[in-house]
C-alpha cells in the first residue's frame, strides 16, 4: 500500500521515480526454484498500469512546459 500511495505521489510530482515503480509493479519477477513468478499480487499489477501511463504522460507534459518555457523566456 505504501508503494502504491509513493508511487502516485511520485508521478505527480515529477514522473521519473513514479514510472521507475510502476514498471516495477506491473512487471517485476522472482526466479524461484519452481519458475517464474510477479512479485506482487494482481490488484497491485492492475494499479501500477494506469500509474505508468499517467508517468509517460506527465514527464511529456513537464518536457514539454519547460522547452516552451526555455524557447520563450
Amino acid at each position: 500500500m505504501f508503494l502504491l500511495c509513493f508511487g502516485w505521489l511520485c508521478v505527480l510530482l515529477g514522473g521519473l521515480v513514479g514510472l521507475g515503480i510502476a514498471w516495477s509493479l506491473c512487471y517485476s519477477k522472482d526466479m524461484t526454484p519452481d519458475g517464474e513468478f510477479f512479485t506482487y499480487d494482481i490488484k497491485s499489477r492492475e494499479a501500477g498500469k494506469p500509474m505508468l501511463t499517467c508517468s509517460c504522460l506527465m514527464i511529456v507534459l513537464y518536457l514539454f512546459i519547460g522547452l516552451y518555457g526555455f524557447l520563450n523566456p
